[in-house]
């Protein structure tokens, strides 16, 4: 069955329950804060809307959701911690935040292997290897519920990058996460650590030359008002889990403990068919907005993948062999079976 037919059906069944199903009238029993520091238009904005609607409807009202975007309760990092001691019951970090607390998440950085959104879907919503990197999490005190779809970040800069030469010195704002900063002082650019709030700012004064994100978030922040260029680098295929406190899931009742995953899964299928039918929308937006895109050739791709060989060896020694392995041959094979 084709990935669109799938989500196609979830759609209906998340309708079904909404329709269906009412919520109670009375006070909730249980209240969900759930945090993402993107805006309501994004999809990871809207598969927290669609998981708070279905859980609400599902529980007759004994599960209130309040879904804060727009970054309200903090940074990713923090909201992670605050998952942890329960003062936010529910967050989408990015992978390579969460990365920072988690080496069987930090597999998902390594570079250069999700190459596109049905290698990333295959591998991290089909294969077992992503199940087995979200359990993984229920060490440090979070249920992993699932993955949304970020997309492939891509480098804007002011000026055009034709090779990986052009990279040379240049400042790129990257989050503070140690595999991204590996991942561009290997391919010769200094990497500079910005919180999310201070990018644009750092655009417009130059304090940085480029950051890094997918054509949405490009798009929705109006990068293209400090920024002519994107590159298409190739370099890291971004995912949110959709995290959630595990003190707060042990203290439900196992009827709603299914409800949690059932709600996520449903979410986060519409996330993914709507993050690959968007980020082609503001690819062309940003396009329309002036600005210029072009691709890495295959010989800096492969150059750059080289380059990187160790941080391959880097995330080896945390996340052991035998996962790193399990990782790539998953990659290895949706590549196959998508020729």
């Amino acid at each position: 069955m084709k990935k669109s037919s799938r989500v196609f059906i979830f759609l209906l069944l998340a309708l079904c329950l909404l329709t269906v199903l009412p919520k109670s009238a009375d006070a909730a029993k249980y209240l969900i804060r759930a945090a993402t520091v993107l805006i309501d238009e994004s999809p990871t904005a809207k598969c927290l809307f669609m998981f708070r609607d279905i859980v609400e409807s599902q529980t007759w009202g004994d599960v209130e959701v309040q879904v804060f975007t727009g970054g309200k309760l903090g940074d990713e990092r923090p909201n992670i911690e605050a998952i942890q001691l329960n003062n936010i019951q529910v967050a989408t970090p990015s992978v390579g935040v969460l990365a920072n607390f988690s080496n069987e998440v930090r597999v998902i950085n390594l570079p250069f292997l999700l190459t596109n959104q049905k290698v990333a879907f295959k591998v991290l919503e089909e294969d077992p290897i992503g199940k087995k990197i979200l359990a993984g999490l229920s060490k440090i005190g979070i249920i992993g519920l699932g993955f949304t779809d970020y997309g492939m970040r891509n480098l804007t800069s002011k000026k055009k990058i034709k090779t990986l030469a052009d990279l040379k010195g240049m400042k790129v704002r990257t989050m503070k996460v140690p595999d991204h900063l590996t991942l561009w002082k290997s391919l010769g650019a200094n990497p500079t650590p910005i919180a999310w709030s201070e990018v644009y700012t750092a655009l417009q004064q130059g304090v940085v030359d480029g950051q890094e994100n997918p054509f949405e978030t490009i798009y929705l922040t109006k990068f293209y008002e400090v920024q002519k260029y994107i590159t298409v680098v190739g370099h890291i295929y971004d995912v949110q889990p959709v995290i959630m406190s595990k003190k707060f899931y042990d203290s439900l009742p196992p009827n709603y403990q299914k409800i949690m995953y059932m709600a996520a899964d449903i979410a986060t299928k519409f996330n993914w068919y709507l993050t690959g039918e968007q980020n082609l929308m503001y690819k062309e937006q940003c396009e329309k907005a002036g600005m210029k895109v072009n691709y890495f050739s295959e010989a800096d791709m492969a150059k750059s993948r080289e380059l990187n060989k160790p941080l391959f060896d880097q995330i080896r020694k945390v996340a052991g062999d035998a996962l790193v392995n399990e990782y790539i041959a998953a990659v290895e094979k949706a590549k196959k079976e998508l020729k």
